[in-house]
C-alpha cells in the first residue's frame, strides 16, 4: 500500500555474472533521477583504514588513528589515483559527531587531501543522524568544511521505518552535495 517503488524487483537470468553486471535492466526500470545537478557525484576506489585496523608498516612512524597515518593514507591514495580515504569510527569523540577526537587534525587532513585531490568520507552511526535537525546541522557542518560523504553504520535492520530514515538520509545528504 505503500508510494515507493523498488526497480531491484526484477529477476535477470544471463550466461555468466559478467553478462548481470552489464545488463542495464535494473537502471531502465528505476525512476528518473530527482538530482538536477549530479556533477558533484563522483565514484571511485577508496582507501579504508579499516582493511588492516591502522596497522601500516614503513611509515617511519608507528602507524595509528592519528593525523600522520591518515596523511599517509592520503599519499598512498593520491599516488594510486584513488579518489577518497574512508576515515572509520575514531575520528569523533566517541559516538558524538559534534566533537572531533582531540588531536585528529579533520580539517588540516580535508585540505590536504584536497593538494593531493583526495576527498574523505567519515564513518558516522546511525544513532547520531536519526534527529533531523540534528543530522541536517552536521551535514551541512561537513559538508561546509570538505568532506565528501559519510558511510553510515548501524542501521541494524531493514524495514520500513529504517528503510524511510535511510530515504531521508540520502535526501539531506543530497542536499549539501554529500554522498
Amino acid at each position: 500500500t505503500g508510494t515507493r517503488t523498488y526497480p531491484w524487483r526484477v529477476f535477470m537470468l544471463a550466461g555468466n555474472a559478467i553478462s548481470l553486471v552489464e545488463s542495464d535492466a535494473v537502471w531502465a526500470l528505476a525512476e528518473p533521477c530527482r538530482i538536477a545537478d549530479t556533477s558533484w557525484i563522483r565514484p571511485g576506489l577508496a582507501v579504508w583504514d579499516w582493511w588492516h585496523d591502522d596497522n601500516v608498516a614503513d611509515l617511519g612512524f608507528p602507524s595509528g588513528f592519528d593525523t600522520r597515518t591518515f596523511k599517509a593514507y592520503i599519499d598512498f591514495a593520491a599516488e594510486c589515483g584513488l579518489h577518497d580515504v574512508v576515515v572509520d569510527a575514531g575520528w569523533s569523540d566517541g559516538l558524538d559527531l559534534d566533537k572531533i577526537k582531540p588531536g585528529f587534525d579533520l580539517e588540516g587532513l580535508v585540505a590536504y587531501g584536497k593538494e593531493k585531490g583526495v576527498s574523505l568520507v567519515l564513518w558516522a552511526p546511525m544513532s547520531d543522524l536519526c534527529d533531523t535537525q540534528r543530522r541536517r546541522r552536521l551535514f551541512r557542518r561537513y559538508a561546509d568544511m570538505g568532506i565528501k560523504g559519510f558511510k553510515i553504520d548501524f542501521f541494524d535492520r531493514d524495514d520500513a521505518h529504517i528503510a524511510g530514515i535511510v530515504a531521508e538520509m540520502a535526501e539531506d545528504a543530497a542536499e549539501c552535495r554529500l554522498l
